[in-house]
């Protein structure tokens, strides 16, 4: 499930991907209210710091959130948005 899949996506800001299964899904080993906490919450939070580290160097849009960026924080947020689109 990739967070942005073509050049012209990277271009705008990340957006956190549709889950592709219920809340529910992963019951009884992972509860519903936990999924949901760390999908509107946790993994939101992500993306909402990574664009906003993102808005102080507009090029790396351009870049996958799979490669190496040089500025600050933003490898390692970038890297959290891009794992928690597996989980």
């Amino acid at each position: 499930m990739p967070v942005s899949a073509t050049a012209t996506e990277r271009t705008a800001k990340h957006t956190l991907p549709a889950l592709p299964y219920d809340y529910a899904a992963l019951e009884p080993h992972i509860d519903r209210q936990t999924m949901e906490i760390h999908y509107t919450k946790h993994h939101q939070a992500y993306v909402n710091n990574l664009n906003a580290a993102l808005d102080k160097h507009p090029q790396l849009y351009q870049k996958p959130l799979d490669s190496p960026l040089t500025e600050g924080r933003i490898p390692i947020l970038g890297l959290d948005v891009w794992e928690h689109a597996y989980y």
